[in-house]
């Protein structure tokens, strides 16, 4: 009897083709734009070399503001707007620029800075380190210009924002703060008389605040503080000047000086939110 014939296995080899690799070498071609001839071929009087930094200065300003912002914004760009817009295409270049036109230059590109701020981008007027020092010289050249006593500004600041320093207000309120020392007609700074709170509440209520930043203190570094009975290094005489330092129109007299001791003794007796005694904390 013959055997069935067993198929063949199939032939699983793998066939491998070599192909030849194509290499192709590149040149970088760079294109340099010519530099555009000047529109000004004849400048009579040009920039100062201050002037033509303060230029620099205020540019480097817009383009970090805008970057700020997010925005894209970059040198070559901002003083193309400054030839453009600013000076209505009469220069390409700061070399063309007439000392005459230094003050149209630079409330040009002061005016494009307030534009982006206005949006207040995320913040943006937050993250300037110069942003607060700016807002409080405004508020005080304000007030100078319109006859604004610095007593008057604080005690209607400690009406409507609760504190009587510029330093002490939060951005917002400082923010708020400058719009109206700026608004027209000038503000007057006066307390609606529905506003206005006796004096002693006034002084119970800068006290508080003054007690809650001790406590935090003292809470931050691990030491006891009763609100109610408070033992202050050097007594009630330090407790008022410091105060005096912080709440100047309200513990303090028309030369700057803490109130007299007797004043202060009575308004502490009157107030009810602690006690005060004199000489070195007690020992816990």
């Amino acid at each position: 009897m013959t055997k069935p014939k067993q198929a063949e296995p199939e032939d699983k080899s793998t066939a491998f083709v070599k192909t030849r690799k194509a290499y192709v070498r590149t040149h970088k071609l760079s294109v340099t734009k010519a530099k555009e001839p000047p529109i000004r071929t004849e400048v009579k009087e040009p920039l100062t070399e201050q002037h033509r930094k303060e230029i620099r200065e205020l540019i480097t300003e817009w383009v970090n503001t805008s970057l700020l912002a997010k925005k894209t914004l970059n040198h070559g760009t901002a003083y193309s707007r400054l030839y453009e817009d600013g000076l209505e295409r009469k220069v390409n270049g700061i070399e063309q620029i007439e000392e005459t036109e230094f003050e149209t230059c630079r409330a040009f590109i002061r005016q494009r800075i307030r534009i982006i701020e206005a949006g207040d981008y995320d913040g943006l007027t937050r993250k300037k380190s110069d942003w607060a020092t700016t807002r409080i010289k405004a508020i005080q050249s304000a007030c100078r210009t319109n006859g604004i006593s610095d007593e008057k500004r604080k005690a209607y600041m400690l009406v409507r924002w609760n504190v009587d320093s510029l330093l002490l207000m939060s951005d917002d309120q400082l923010e708020e703060c400058r719009r109206y020392a700026v608004s027209k007609p000038p503000p007057k700074w006066e307390i609606p008389k529905v506003e206005i709170i006796g004096t002693q509440p006034q002084r119970e209520k800068a006290l508080s605040l003054w007690l809650d930043e001790q406590e935090a203190k003292a809470k931050a570094k691990g030491e006891p503080f009763d609100r109610q009975d408070v033992i202050f290094p050097g007594g009630k005489s330090a407790a008022l000047a410091e105060l005096a330092r912080t709440n100047r129109t309200l513990f303090a007299t028309d030369d700057g000086q803490p109130m007299d001791m007797d004043t202060f003794g009575k308004f502490l007796g009157k107030a009810k939110l602690c006690k005060f005694h004199s000489g070195k904390p007690r020992k816990t």
